[in-house]
């Protein structure tokens, strides 16, 4: 984004840019501007006082990080850090500005940062970079056949659209001695690629017709705060009524029956419509850890629909 915009010019560890003093038109300007300078300061308190203390430097200099986000919870959730750039295009949506042909799988990145801890086997004071793809990575463009080739049902089913464009500005990274010190090959974009939209495919899935009662996610979150009785490291799923999850209309149902008060009032009308895809989602590890037993659709129906008859009474004072 600074500097010469070249696949001739090699970016590797030892290469630095002078710091970019603000303003700056736009955040994607501000963000890499922030890193130049974190990286500038560091080394240069270092070298200052490098004598004095008792530790080393490690910098670890990801390229644009894909794959799959342990965190995420829905497929929103992807679309709000660099995943983002990646699923825009397979979304659809068209980018006027091109991305470095330089990426980063999100393995190697985690790897990277815990292996560098171990100071008597890597050593220190150096940037350590971390890019896929030898020498000039790969274009974004070809995530579109990718998914083509590997994610079929998916384009059937409209989740990626591949009339989507990201451009691509090559450039050139030689991550080839942090692959030497830390003994990694780094995992290429195709996995990339594949990781992230497997992802979202998977949370497209949940979002269709697995349920969750409100007050069991709340309390498995509160609960897994307790290190001791919660194993970490694990997913739980928070997820009702068994494997085939709930038919969403079946909600008409439940109102019908228990409310005929508000359909009389027509603060409910039953002609509406949801249909729904069946999956398949087993949720019975997390019942056995936190010992607890799902609140069901109907329990989740009757909560929801309660509340806004409360609300509409309400209103009506």
């Amino acid at each position: 984004m600074f500097g010469p915009d070249s696949a001739d010019v090699l970016t590797a560890a030892e290469s630095r840019i002078p710091d970019v003093p603000g303003p700056y038109p736009v955040d994607m300007v501000a963000y890499p501007a922030s890193k130049i300078a974190a990286l500038n300061a560091s080394e240069a308190w270092m070298k200052e006082h490098g004598e004095e203390i008792g530790f080393d430097l490690v910098s670890i200099a990801p390229s644009f990080v894909l794959g799959r986000n342990e965190q995420a919870q829905k497929p929103d959730d992807l679309l709000t850090s660099t995943t983002l750039l990646l699923l825009n295009m397979l979304l659809g949506l068209h980018s006027p500005s091109p991305l470095p042909s330089s990426v980063a799988h999100i393995d190697d990145v985690a790897h990277v940062h815990v292996a560098s801890l171990d100071a008597e086997k890597i050593p220190g004071n150096r940037v350590y970079l971390v890019s896929s793809d030898g020498l000039k990575g790969a274009a974004w463009a070809t995530a579109k056949e990718i998914v083509k080739q590997d994610f079929p049902q998916a384009l059937k089913k409209q989740w990626f659209v591949l009339t989507g464009t990201q451009p691509t500005v090559w450039n050139t990274v030689d991550a080839s001695e942090t692959e030497k010190v830390f003994g990694i090959v780094h995992k290429g974009f195709e996995t990339q690629v594949k990781g992230t939209v497997a992802q979202y495919i998977e949370l497209k899935k949940m979002e269709e017709n697995s349920v969750a009662h409100i007050d069991d996610v709340a309390h498995v979150h509160v609960a897994s705060l307790d290190a001791e009785k919660i194993p970490g490291n694990r997913v739980y799923l928070v997820s009702s009524d068994g494997l085939k999850g709930a038919a969403w209309a079946t909600a008409k149902k439940i109102v019908k029956k228990d409310f005929p008060q508000a359909l009389k009032k027509q603060w409910f009308v039953l002609t509406g419509t949801q249909p729904t895809v069946w999956n398949t989602v087993d949720a019975s590890e997390t019942e056995k850890v936190f010992g607890i037993v799902h609140k069901g659709f109907e329990t989740q129906v009757k909560g929801t629909v309660a509340q806004y008859i409360e609300l509409k009474k309400m209103e009506e004072k």
